[in-house]
């Protein structure tokens, strides 16, 4: 669902797709019989995000595309893994299940710190909380008991870490209600000369 007055609900991302798509859905369905959460991710909206922009007036996306275009031409193609599960929120509740990043991380926050620096003049402020980049697999514990301690760490060492190349960077839209939830706006290449 698109927002009124000619908005669009934006964010900047590393998809996850192809062969780490598939066999993170793999591993997700074969979590759910463990883990109970009622909102599992679309294997389609796997993705690691840059910087989420929120509500961005539909006009802006040409300059935010060739912002990002100058980021992704200074910086190379790098390895990445997807690794370790985890959760934000408390053991008894928690709000999100996610599986964490790992591979070239130095080269991931160096992405990362560019694409808020070029947002910044765009009028995006940088977030305050700390970067912890990592793929939600699911929301919304519907468990009646805690998480077991000791349970994420049992079921991530079954899991063997999954390669994701980074080549591209894109700009997502968010369409509330809607699955698969987010359509690709742009995607702009690493290590290409920038747009004039």
């Amino acid at each position: 669902m698109k927002m009124s007055h000619g908005h669009l609900r934006l964010f900047i991302a590393i998809s996850v797709h192809g062969q780490t798509g598939a066999l993170l859905a793999s591993e997700a369905s074969r979590l759910q019989a463990e883990l109970p959460f009622r909102r599992w991710t679309h294997p389609a909206d796997y993705h690691l995000t840059l910087q989420f922009l929120g509500d961005t007036p539909a006009g802006a996306v040409q300059s935010i595309v060739l912002a990002l275009n100058g980021v992704a031409s200074a910086l190379s193609p790098f390895p990445l893994a997807i690794e370790k599960l985890g959760c934000f929120g408390s053991p008894q509740a928690p709000k999100t299940l996610y599986v964490g990043a790992g591979g070239d991380i130095a080269s991931l926050s160096r992405l990362q710190s560019a694409v808020t620096e070029a947002m910044e003049p765009l009028g995006f402020a940088k977030e305050k909380r700390p970067y912890r980049p990592h793929v939600t697999l699911a929301r919304n514990y519907a468990g009646s008991e805690p998480l077991p301690d000791g349970l994420l760490a049992s079921l991530s060492s079954g899991m063997k870490p999954l390669d994701l190349p980074v080549r591209h960077i894109v700009l997502y839209e968010s369409r509330l209600g809607q699955r698969p939830m987010y359509e690709p706006v742009a995607e702009v290449p690493l290590g290409t000369p920038a747009v004039k």
